[in-house]
């Protein structure tokens, strides 16, 4: 399959699982998940919501080793993501607390070795990914609001979904 053929494949994966989500409230253990298997070095992912939740999973990519995790973490917006040569980690800025009731947008940027993490339009971060590996591989699926209790060694043993989460 062609590069181009590729991120057009990944950008309708992404944007099917957010036409699935929008408009969804997470109240407790509910989730989305969608079952896909996909590769690309080129994907964003968009996303807006509210909550009151200090911690909670936001999204997930799951490969075998490959994985693209955004959750809340004390209030803060953390991405990890591991394309296969080293785990990276990613912070909303400090002094930023996203569990306010207010809607906030985060937009994430990943092409080839580049991740870019901007919330609310002004709030830019970024990181260079180490090694040769560029593409995500997914072969575990996409997940909004919680993981389903799938087993990872690269998910946190305490990863709870949200309590409280609009988007």
């Amino acid at each position: 399959m062609s590069k181009k053929k590729l991120w057009l494949h990944g950008l309708l994966w992404w944007s099917l699982l957010f036409e699935l989500a929008s408009g969804a409230s997470f109240y407790g253990d509910g989730f989305v998940q969608l079952k896909a298997t996909e590769s690309s070095d080129h994907n964003t992912l968009r996303i807006r919501f509210r909550t009151s939740s200090t911690n909670g999973l936001l999204f997930l990519a799951a490969g075998q080793t490959d994985y693209f995790l955004l959750e809340l973490h004390a209030g803060r917006l953390q991405l990890k993501l591991d394309l296969g040569s080293g785990e990276q980690v990613l912070h909303s800025e400090r002094g930023t607390q996203l569990n306010d009731l207010a809607w906030h947008s985060v937009e994430i940027r990943h092409v080839q070795h580049n991740v870019t993490l901007t919330v609310d339009k002004n709030s830019h971060t970024s990181v260079k990914m180490p090694g040769s590996h560029q593409d995500l591989n997914i072969l575990d699926g996409l997940y909004v609001g919680g993981s389903g209790g799938l087993d990872k060694l690269y998910l946190p043993r305490n990863l709870i979904g949200f309590p409280r989460l609009h988007g």
